[in-house]
């Protein structure tokens, strides 16, 4: 009862669901989590691309996570863009 006290005052559920986020390389806000690895990249065939990816989390549903990306490339001027989803048992 003590320890569950002190982990609800301290925040630490939300404190290791951050660290957790962060580890795994998405930055979490409230119910998504932002990919950190899709906001720049650079290749032959794009040159440089900037995007944006997230998630749903476990706030969301702790069953399924879904999500998607969109992105541009500079040197072969398309846009790109997917969904991602995939089933947490």
């Amino acid at each position: 009862m003590v320890i569950d006290s002190l982990g609800d005052a301290n925040n630490l559920d939300k404190k290791l669901r951050s660290f957790v986020a962060l580890s795994n390389g998405r930055i979490p806000i409230k119910s998504i989590d932002l990919d950190m690895d899709k906001i720049i990249r650079l290749n032959q065939y794009e040159g440089i691309r900037i995007g944006m990816g997230f998630h749903t989390n476990s706030r969301f549903s702790r069953v399924v996570t879904t999500g998607g990306y969109v992105a541009y490339g500079f040197k072969d001027k398309g846009f790109k863009w997917g969904p991602m989803y995939r089933y947490v048992f």
